[in-house]
């Protein structure tokens, strides 16, 4: 299945192992697409120009080995016979890259995570994160030091929707899963994580029965919303590649994908418009915020991002 026409990697002139372009030039190839190649001179703020003629020197000095790089990588690119051109951006990465993604209409952000030597505590970083949270189309960020082989694809989802963005998400995220899964020795594991909201609480006032009873009725309805969703992707409930795994969904998931070794997780971001800094669901944070592979996030119908051009 073609899902990526317009794919935008951004690379960084400092990495000697551009493994973000290996992996968009193998996804352009596979779905026919153009691709943007891109590099960010960042805004360095208010400390670094007070010594104004240093500042515009670094500066100057830092656009010409980007352009360079550019120029070198956008033939790498091209000798694979793809579509290619290449922009170096300005400013801050995460709003220039949004801002860049609203320009030309690209349906595809990748880019390598810094990993531990991100400024942030989390794994994948500040930029990362702000993608993840804000950029309008789906973005595939790379676990450090490595190229996603995608061996091993997690599709986490939540077959127990809301609304009908969400169930249209959910589809979304097996669709990505087979595509990012591509040849036949790759497996697609679909997860989802359940419990009953007050769980502790009706289990300590509720007979032992009574309980159980609502433990398995839950469960059941639980599989049955499950296998609904995967039936059309020539899956079901009872397949080994099938989990539906009793916990909080934010705790199950990161275990199941530490525990097969999973290279990528396809997982949707559920924008709370409204409220500042939680434009992605507390759910979906908490697994980003406690995985260290490979991460495809995706965002529901109609979602707009805070950045404007």
């Amino acid at each position: 299945m073609t899902l990526f026409k317009n794919i935008l990697v951004q690379v960084d002139s400092q990495d000697a192992s551009p493994r973000a372009l290996d992996q968009a030039i193998r996804l352009a190839k596979s779905n026919g697409a153009r691709l943007k190649i891109v590099d960010v001179v960042p805004d360095f703020g208010w400390p670094a120009k007070l010594v104004v003629g240093g500042y515009e020197r670094v500066v100057e000095q830092l656009t010409h080995a980007k352009e360079d790089h550019l120029k070198k990588l956008t033939v790498v690119a091209e000798t694979e016979g793809i579509d290619v051109s290449s922009k170096l951006l300005e400013g801050p990465s995460s709003v220039s890259i949004i801002r860049e993604v609203l320009r030309d209409g690209h349906d595809l952000v990748i880019r390598a995570s810094r990993g531990l030597r991100s400024r942030a505590s989390t794994f994948f970083g500040t930029t990362s994160t702000r993608l993840f949270r804000k950029c309008p189309c789906p973005v595939l960020l790379l676990r450090a030091g490595s190229v996603c082989e995608c061996r091993r694809v997690v599709a986490a989802v939540d077959a127990t929707p809301a609304d009908d963005a969400h169930a249209a998400l959910n589809e979304t995220i097996l669709q990505f899963a087979k595509s990012m899964c591509g040849d036949h020795d790759c497996v697609v594991d679909v997860v989802h994580g359940w419990d009953i909201y007050g769980e502790s609480i009706l289990k300590e006032h509720m007979r032992p029965e009574e309980f159980e009873e609502l433990q398995g009725k839950t469960e059941a309805e639980t599989k049955r919303l499950v296998d609904e969703l995967v039936t059309p992707f020539g899956m079901r409930v009872g397949q080994d590649n099938v989990h539906v795994i009793h916990g909080d969904p934010a705790s199950v998931i990161p275990q199941f994908v530490e525990r097969t070794t999973a290279d990528l997780v396809v997982l949707g971001t559920i924008a709370r418009t409204g409220v500042s800094g939680l434009l992605i669901g507390n759910t979906a944070e908490q697994i980003l915020n406690r995985i260290e592979c490979s991460v495809l996030a995706v965002k529901p119908p109609g979602f707009v991002s805070p950045i404007h051009l």
